[in-house]
C-alpha cells in the first residue's frame, strides 16, 4: 500500500455485476422471470440490457467495457491510445474482489463505497414487484460476500425493491433486502427505488 498519513476513502466506486451473480444468489424460482425483467448480455457486436422483455442495444463500442476500463496507473491518455477494433477486457477488480483489494492498494485507497452498475440502470424500471424482490435479494447478497473479502474496507449500497414495501414495512427492521444488508458488515448505505 502507498506510504501516507491519512486515510482514502472511495465513495464512488463501483462493481460490474458478472452474470453468474444471477445463477448462483438468484432463487430458482425467479431465474427465468428474473432473465425476461433485467439482464444484460453481451454478445459477438455488442451488449444488450433486456428490461421488461424489452432489448436495448447498448450502443457504446462493445470494445471498450465504458463501466470498468480503468486500471491502476492508467492515464486519460493510455485509455485514448486504447485500439477501438480490439477487444479490451473488463478489469477483474470490477467483479473479483481480491483484485479489487489489490487495485485499491495500488491506488493507495484504504476502504470503499461500492454500486451496482449494470443492475442499478435498469433496477428501477422492473414492474413486478415480487421479480423486484427477488433480483434485490440476490444481488445484496452477492454484493455482501463480495464484501466479506475485505470486511474492514470494502462497502456497499445495498439496493432495496421499494414497490414491494407496504407501509408496516417502511421500518428497516421489517424488509428482507435491507435486514439482510444491515446484517452483514457492508450494509452502510441504503438505495432507495421508486417511481
Amino acid at each position: 500500500m502507498t506510504t501516507k498519513d491519512f486515510a482514502v476513502f472511495d465513495a464512488d466506486s463501483h462493481v460490474v455485476e458478472p452474470p453468474a451473480l444471477w445463477e448462483k444468489y438468484l432463487e430458482p424460482d425467479y431465474r427465468t422471470l428474473g432473465r425476461h425483467a433485467l439482464w444484460r448480455q453481451k454478445g459477438r457486436t455488442g451488449a444488450y440490457l433486456k428490461i421488461n422483455g424489452e432489448i436495448f442495444r447498448d450502443t457504446g463500442n462493445p470494445n471498450l467495457p465504458r463501466h470498468a476500463l480503468w486500471r491502476p496507473g492508467m492515464t486519460w491518455d493510455a485509455i485514448g491510445e486504447l485500439d477501438p477494433h480490439t477487444s479490451h477486457p473488463i478489469t477483474e477488480g470490477a467483479s473479483d474482489p481480491q483484485a479489487r483489494l489489490a487495485d485499491m492498494d495500488a491506488m493507495g485507497v484504504d476502504q470503499t463505497l461500492m454500486y451496482p452498475t449494470w443492475f442499478a440502470e435498469g433496477f428501477f424500471l422492473v414492474r413486478d414487484p415480487d421479480v423486484a424482490y427477488a433480483l434485490a435479494l440476490a444481488y445484496n447478497d452477492w454484493i455482501a460476500d463480495f464484501c466479506k473479502t475485505g470486511p474492514n474496507r470494502l462497502f456497499a449500497a445495498a439496493i432495496l425493491p421499494c414497490r414491494t414495501w407496504t407501509s408496516h414495512w417502511r421500518n428497516c427492521s421489517g424488509s428482507r433486502p435491507c435486514r439482510r444488508s444491515v446484517q452483514s458488515s457492508s450494509g452502510l448505505c441504503l438505495s432507495k427505488t421508486t417511481i
